[in-house]
């Protein structure tokens, strides 16, 4: 069965914001500095995936914004700015949240509350 351009588009933001997770996490200042300072405005395009409908994508973006936050109080205001927080309260009142999602929003109030 071949997808529709649609869920091939979809499946590509999912592998873009898994590999954001997996570059944040790399202890390296530099590496988070270029990314937080980047012509390429990643912060930017994390923040906007913070609003996708595909809850998979809401937590990688996630756990790369709060993977940033740690570090700086500059790079904190940079992850601030992205709206995260508005998105972690409305995840928060919802009924029904996966696990993995409720463990990324519980790691980024953790590096906000630091």
């Amino acid at each position: 069965m071949r997808m529709s351009t649609v869920d091939h588009f979809e499946e590509i933001l999912l592998e873009i914001t898994w590999i954001l997770t997996n570059i944040t996490s790399i202890d390296d200042t530099l590496i988070i500095e270029y990314i937080l300072n980047s012509e390429y405005q990643l912060t930017d395009f994390l923040g906007r995936m913070l609003a996708h409908e595909n809850l998979k994508i809401v937590e990688h973006s996630i756990w790369s914004l709060s993977n940033l936050m740690e570090g700086t109080e500059n790079n904190f205001k940079i992850v601030f700015d992205t709206n995260i927080i508005e998105v972690i309260k409305n995840i928060s009142e919802k009924q029904k949240v996966p696990l993995g999602l409720s463990r990324v929003v519980a790691w980024c109030c953790s590096n906000i509350c630091k």
